[in-house]
């Protein structure tokens, strides 16, 4: 087993990392296989919340009295993900708009590895009828219990992972290999988490 591991999940606003803005972040911190450690905060916003947002998620300007600035958060969160690589479930999505962020108060954007659930899943859970979060935890009998809030996202992604890991460690050692070699051509992260 290899990690650790820092499995994320933002709510946003919008899909445009350049207009909209993070309202939540969380993220659960994997070592040596278990879940050990969450983070969870609101982030601060210059304008009111959209009513689809408000509806989808159940988040109010009510929650966000107190909430830190996008700067503080930000700060929380890298901290909390030090020395890990990071899993997210639609990582492009996640990452556009973290590393805006990120960006925008004065770090590096994130270079790293990012393994991505949804792309793991469609190669290692090929029967499945849905790869959203919601379906992929219902068919992997996973509690989900707050679809569309940062930390119950960010959970589900972690058990999903934590399955990914263990499906990948059955498969045979021959294929093992040719997805390995399959792998190794890959630009993105899969060589790494086939190289077990």
């Amino acid at each position: 087993m290899f990690g650790p591991f820092l499995v994320f999940d933002l709510e946003t606003t919008g899909f445009s990392s350049k207009q909209d803005r993070i309202v939540e972040i969380a993220a659960v911190r994997i070592e040596n296989g278990q879940i050990i450690d969450t983070f969870s905060s609101f982030v601060a916003q210059k304008s009111p919340l959209p009513e689809f947002f408000k509806e989808l998620t159940g988040i109010t300007e009510d929650d966000l009295t107190d909430a830190p600035e996008l700067s503080d958060a930000m700060g929380q969160f890298l901290r909390f993900a030090d020395g890990a690589d990071w899993v997210a479930h639609n990582a492009s999505f996640d990452l556009s708009f973290l590393n805006a962020a990120l960006e925008e108060c004065g770090y590096l954007s994130h270079a790293g590895i990012c393994f991505d659930t949804l792309e793991l899943s469609q190669l290692l859970f090929p029967r499945e009828s849905s790869y959203s979060l919601e379906s992929l935890a219902i068919s992997k009998k996973i509690a989900h219990g707050a679809p569309h809030r940062a930390l119950s996202d960010a959970l589900a992604t972690a058990e999903i992972f934590l399955q990914l890991l263990a499906s990948a460690q059955r498969l045979p050692l021959l294929v093992l290999q040719q997805l390995d070699q399959l792998a190794a051509t890959d630009e993105g992260t899969m060589r790494y988490f086939f190289a077990l």
